[in-house]
């Protein structure tokens, strides 16, 4: 079926990848066989980009209710993923930030950052097993698999922990499931899957073959589309003073962000 501008099935995307590649004529089906084949690449292609830092366009925040010490490391650590003893969420491939959500005081939530430290700084603590309390300073993710191990000190007893973390990307089920994304993962998709799917479609099918490195560059830039989007923005670090510039205007905007004039 032809691919149509927008929301689109995950065959839609398929189809169109195969043409960028000249593997089938305009309106042509692709056979069930390599349907099934290019459905599975896209789900090593959206596996491969979870290691990329800033391929996902959001970043979840989870937040769990503590009652107790963890399951895991005597009580310091809890385990957090799709099949956890503790927190079950999705399994974080990097923390960014961790509060700990003080929900016993007060009318509303008050949120504290813990401190991220090292393994190499988790193992030089003199004392790690002590009674659990309501208040943790510091902690430590393992990144295990297929859960994670979230370590606090102090152990706690109470309140919550809200966990910052990278997003990840899911790729459709089937081949009928439709995909949405944001602005530039259309062409990223299907150009990241037109390099991929380029040496399935050999040449003895291939109607109008197109050049390996052109598809690649494009995929690679459409790729890098979406990071330059999607990176953080750092606050910038000056010495100019604060308030007005000289021609009486805030500079507010680089002074907050780093974002040039």
């Amino acid at each position: 079926m032809p691919w149509v501008q927008g929301d689109g099935s995950a065959q839609d995307f398929i189809y169109r990848s195969f043409r960028k590649i000249g593997q089938i004529r305009p309106g042509y089906t692709p056979s069930p066989e390599i349907l099934q084949d290019a459905l599975t690449e896209w789900g090593d292609f959206f596996d491969a980009l979870g290691a990329e830092q800033n391929a996902p366009y959001s970043n979840p925040v989870y937040q769990h209710a503590v009652s107790g010490p963890g399951s895991q490391t005597n009580g310091n650590g809890y385990q957090v993923g799709p099949t956890a003893a503790d927190w079950v969420q999705p399994r974080p491939e990097e923390i960014i930030r961790a509060n700990l959500v003080f929900t016993s005081q007060g009318p509303q939530p008050v949120y504290i950052q813990l401190r991220p430290v090292s393994q190499a700084e988790w193992a030089a603590l003199a004392i790690q097993q002590i009674p659990a309390v309501n208040v943790t300073s510091i902690f430590w993710y393992d990144p295990q698999f297929p859960n994670g191990v979230f370590n606090v000190f102090p152990p706690l007893n109470s309140n919550a922990i809200q966990l910052y973390q990278r997003g990840i990307l899911a790729s459709p089920a089937t081949l009928a499931t439709v995909y949405t994304a944001p602005p530039g993962y259309n062409d990223m998709v299907t150009y990241g899957l037109a390099e991929r799917l380029y040496y399935l479609a050999t040449k003895e099918v291939c109607i109008h073959p197109r050049p390996y490195q052109n598809i690649a560059a494009r995929a690679a830039n459409a790729l890098n589309y979406i990071k330059r989007m999607n990176r953080p923005i750092p606050r910038l670090a000056n010495d100019f003073q604060s308030g007005k510039k000289p021609d009486g205007f805030y500079d507010s905007q680089v002074y907050q962000t780093g974002i040039p004039y």
